[in-house]
């Protein structure tokens, strides 16, 4: 166990008959003299917490060990006030993956670094759980399922703003293959002014609309030739014309 929480170490053990209690619309576990909320009970629940008990709930800082089945799954290391993670602390999932960062009412919220099991690494902001404001993500080469929290496999790392977890305003976006795009971002498509540089070096600069090239394009190649075009909804509309070499 970490020294910092050593001065905490106040053992508070719920066994296998650890209660689960509905108050004020909210489920709780462990016993009423030092409660835990618990927003997604399942059956066969158990916790330890090692720090202390006030006014009916676990408050101060200790470690939270979450339990089914009588097998350990995810740990929490930090502060809990009133039953629910509150300031800084390090969230440890079974699956591998771990947070550590600033928690209000139960959820990341505010700076944080989420790592995933394989090295996916999330660095930035978080409101309620979910990427928000401005944050950088390096990825794996792995694929993931679609529905996965982390699904970009074709890219290596984006750095810029986010919405929801979805890439949304100014940002970064590198590929694996090495092409580049550098602008602004609307529902994770690119949509604004936008700079996209190929993997041989050859920049198109223009606007896009919901992900597609639209209007008068910049087309400046590896040599340095500045070439103009038009696009309208993603396709040419004309071979590119020097106006630079």
């Amino acid at each position: 166990m970490n020294s910092y929480f050593i001065f905490f170490f106040i053992i508070v053990f719920f066994g296998a008959t650890s209660s689960i209690s509905f108050a004020d619309n909210i489920y709780y576990i462990g016993e009423k003299n030092c409660r835990i909320v618990n927003p997604n009970p399942i059956a066969n629940e158990r916790i330890t917490w090692t720090g202390k008990c006030e006014n009916g709930f676990a408050n101060g800082i200790g470690v939270l060990q979450w339990y089914q089945e009588n097998k350990p799954k995810n740990k929490f290391e930090g502060s809990i006030k009133n039953g629910e993670y509150e300031g800084y602390g390090v969230f440890s999932l079974i699956s591998g993956d771990k947070f550590r960062g600033i928690f209000s009412h139960g959820k990341f919220n505010g700076y944080g670094i989420y790592t995933k099991l394989d090295g996916t690494k999330y660095e930035g902001n978080f409101v309620n759980a979910k990427l928000n404001g401005f944050g950088k993500i390096l990825y794996t080469k792995k694929i993931y399922n679609k529905d996965e929290f982390y699904k970009y496999h074709k890219y290596t790392s984006y750095e810029g703003y986010w919405i929801n977890n979805k890439f949304e305003g100014q940002g970064i976006l590198h590929y694996a293959d090495g092409a580049k795009y550098e602008g602004n971002f609307k529902n994770e498509n690119f949509d604004g002014a936008g700079i996209y540089t190929s993997n041989d070096g050859t920049q198109y600069i223009g606007k896009y609309i919901n992900g597609k090239e639209d209007g008068d394009f910049y087309i400046k190649y590896k040599d340095g030739t500045i070439a103009k075009t038009t696009f309208i909804n993603g396709k040419m509309m004309n071979f590119p014309q020097d106006i630079k070499k």
